[in-house]
C-alpha cells in the first residue's frame, strides 16, 4: 500500500527469456548436439500469470504504432492484465519467427496456461501453436476477455497448478529405456511465472540472511516449505526444465529475484 502512489512505466522483463531455439536459450543447456540426426524435441511452453486483483490497476504504459504513420507511435496507459498479455503475444510471435528460421525443420511447440490467485485454473492445456500462430492468438483474446483478475497473490497456487499439469501430462508419457527417472521423454518445457506484487502466503518481503532474526527464519522456512515441495515436484518429473520470472511491477520484484537465484 506505501507504494501505490508510485507512476509505473515499464513492464520490467526478464531479459533471459528468449525463444528456445535461439543460442542464448537454457532449455537444453546438457545437450552436446551429438545427435543431430535426432527427432526434433517438442517444446512445452507453460504460462503461470498472477490473477489477483490489483492486476485490474491501470499503471502501466506501451508504445502503439500509429496507423497514419510506422514510424509515429504513442504513449497509452493499460492495465497489468493487458500488459500480461501484450508480453505473452511477443513471446509466441519470437517462438514463431524463430522455428520457421530453423533450418532442422520447424519445432513441434505446445502452450498451456495457467491463472492464480488464491486458487488456480487452467485454461490452455498443451494446445499446439501452428502456422502463424493466429489460432492460439484467438483463445488467448478470449481469455483475456473473458476474465477479470480478483483475489489475493498465492504463490504456491502457481507452482501447484503447474505441478499437476505436468504430473497430468507426464502419466502419458511413459519413461524411456534410457531416461527411467523423467516421464518427459524427449520434451523441453520452459514456463513463464508472471506476477505483479507479493505473495499473500508468505511474508512481505523475501529472506534476508544478514537482517532476519531466528524467529524470523523460522518463519519463512515454514512459509516456504509448500511452494519449495512443488517446485521440487516439477523437477521430479521434468528433466529439461527452464523456469523465467516475469515481473509486472516494481513491488514484486524483490520476491521474484529471490526465487530466480
Amino acid at each position: 500500500d506505501d507504494e501505490e502512489e508510485e507512476e509505473v512505466s515499464v513492464v520490467n522483463i526478464t531479459p533471459s527469456i528468449s525463444p528456445p531455439n535461439s543460442s542464448s536459450s537454457s532449455l537444453n543447456d546438457d545437450d552436446n548436439n551429438d545427435n543431430s540426426t535426432t527427432e526434433q524435441p517438442k517444446t512445452h511452453v507453460v504460462f503461470a500469470i498472477d490473477f489477483s486483483g490489483s492486476m485490474r490497476k491501470k499503471d502501466v504504459t506501451r508504445s502503439s504504432s500509429s496507423s497514419s504513420s510506422s514510424q509515429t507511435s504513442k504513449v497509452e496507459s493499460c492495465t497489468r492484465w493487458d500488459a500480461v498479455f501484450d508480453c505473452i503475444d511477443t513471446f509466441l510471435s519470437e517462438q514463431i519467427l524463430s522455428s520457421s528460421n530453423n533450418e532442422e525443420g520447424e519445432e513441434e511447440l505446445v502452450v498451456s496456461l495457467l491463472i492464480f490467485n488464491n486458487e488456480v485454473q487452467t485454461l490452455l492445456q498443451r494446445r499446439p501453436l501452428l502456422g502463424d500462430g493466429e489460432k492460439m492468438r484467438k483463445e488467448l483474446r478470449s481469455i483475456h476477455k473473458d476474465n477479470m483478475p480478483y483475489g489475493g497473490t498465492n504463490y504456491s497456487a502457481g507452482f501447484e497448478g503447474a505441478k499437476k499439469l505436468f504430473d497430468d501430462a507426464a502419466a502419458n508419457h511413459p519413461p524411456s529405456s534410457t531416461n527411467k527417472d523423467c516421464n518427459y521423454n524427449n520434451e523441453k518445457v520452459v514456463m513463464l511465472f508472471l506476477c505483479d506484487g507479493r505473495p499473500g502466503d508468505l511474508h512481505r518481503d523475501p529472506p534476508n540472511p544478514k537482517t532476519d532474526t531466528k524467529k524470523r527464519r523460522k518463519q519463512h522456512e515454514n512459509k516456504l516449505n509448500r511452494l519449495k515441495d512443488h517446485l521440487s515436484g516439477i523437477k521430479n518429473v521434468v528433466d529439461c526444465l527452464s523456469l523465467h520470472f516475469i515481473c509486472i511491477h516494481p513491488e514484486g520484484k524483490p520476491w521474484l529475484n529471490y526465487l530466480a537465484t
